[in-house]
């Protein structure tokens, strides 16, 4: 078994997110703050204005397995309804 450790700096209400293409893969976030459900947004996984090329099936993946978070995941123009500045942390327009 190969065990990989890496870490991302991701600042406060930056976009993020990962693939996995092994088995398992744990990930853990250390934050500023404690976690405040009320304020997370989710972005699909497969919005096509992100324009993300996921290798999935490079990888043999025809179906992503996606945690229910992620199924229930709002196109960028829809999550927190105010597109792009909204997800900034910046005030829409």
């Amino acid at each position: 078994m190969t065990i990989l450790v890496t870490g991302a700096a991701v600042p406060p209400s930056f976009a993020h997110g990962f693939m996995v293409t092994s088995e398992s893969a744990d990930f853990l976030y250390k934050t500023t703050d404690y976690y405040a459900p009320e304020h997370e947004r989710c972005v699909a996984w497969d919005d096509p204005t992100i324009g993300i090329d996921r290798p999935l099936a490079q990888n043999g993946i025809d179906n992503p397995l996606l945690s229910a978070k992620d199924r229930r995941g709002l196109s960028l123009s829809k999550a927190n309804g105010g597109g792009a500045a909204a997800l900034s942390g910046r005030n829409s327009p």
